[in-house]
């Protein structure tokens, strides 16, 4: 899957990559850092707080002051897989701030940097609050992940995220099954999933968990969805458990 959409939109040209969104953030990042590291050296790390990585998920795994994180990179061979974060409280990685990750980039301690840039509590869905999400200035490429399994489930708190911030700004009461229209109309909003992403950063949505669609409902997402999207550079829809693109394309601001 990462090999056809890394060949399909060129994402080996973008050395800063941010992952928002919901439905499988921590999974595409150590994905998409396990491909590269195959021939780079690598950086997974977050500007929020992420689990740890699974036992074999990185070569690397450090936790310490973005300064000392630079340090740790130069140590390493060239073609690695590292997993950093500033502090960890035996649950959660706590992450750096935005502007680290992007004085890390541009020290070049890295050959590319994946940061998870947003927490969903798990949920495939969201809505935002005002000081999300941390996305770094300089990320050259913002991959925004949304799971297809909200399509099939009834709105409630249960599967969205900050559901009640849904159903003030957008009326969509508990119990409702969310339209292509409502989904793809906050999937492209400035002040929902588009908020603070950098103007000139190459931007993918990916609608993950297609899995979980029957044919006929699948074949329907793939035909409506893409077109109702807005400021959005490129579209997949895909299975990351099951390693699987169903489909990707192109598409206008």
């Amino acid at each position: 899957m990462i090999r056809q959409l890394a060949e399909k939109f060129s994402l080996d040209n973008y050395s800063l990559v941010a992952i928002t969104g919901g439905g499988g953030k921590t999974s595409l990042m150590f994905t998409l850092g396990n491909y590269f590291s195959c021939w780079e050296k690598v950086l997974a790390t977050t500007t929020t707080h992420i689990r740890p990585p699974e036992p074999g998920a990185c070569g690397v795994f450090f936790t310490g002051n973005a300064a000392d994180c630079e340090a740790m990179a130069a140590k390493q061979q060239s073609a690695v897989l590292c997993a950093a974060a500033r502090g960890y409280d035996g649950v959660k990685l706590a992450g750096y701030k935005p502007d680290e990750i992007d004085a890390l980039s541009a020290a070049g301690a890295f050959d590319r940097i994946f940061v998870e840039a947003d927490g969903s509590q798990g949920l495939s869905f969201k809505a935002y609050e005002e000081w999300e999400p941390p996305v770094p200035a300089s990320s050259s490429c913002q991959i925004v992940i949304a799971g297809a399994d909200v399509l099939l489930s009834e709105a409630s708190p249960l599967t969205i995220f900050r559901f009640y911030l849904l159903n003030k700004r957008y009326q969509i009461a508990k119990g409702e099954k969310l339209s292509f229209m409502n989904f793809a109309s906050i999937l492209s909003s400035r002040s929902e999933y588009l908020k603070n992403s950098p103007e000139n950063a190459f931007r993918l949505l990916l609608l993950n968990k297609c899995e979980l669609l029957q044919q006929e409902v699948l074949t329907e997402t793939i035909a409506c969805l893409p077109k109702l999207l807005r400021g959005y550079d490129a579209f997949a829809a895909v299975s990351l458990s099951e390693d699987r693109v169903y489909a990707a394309e192109a598409l206008s601001r």
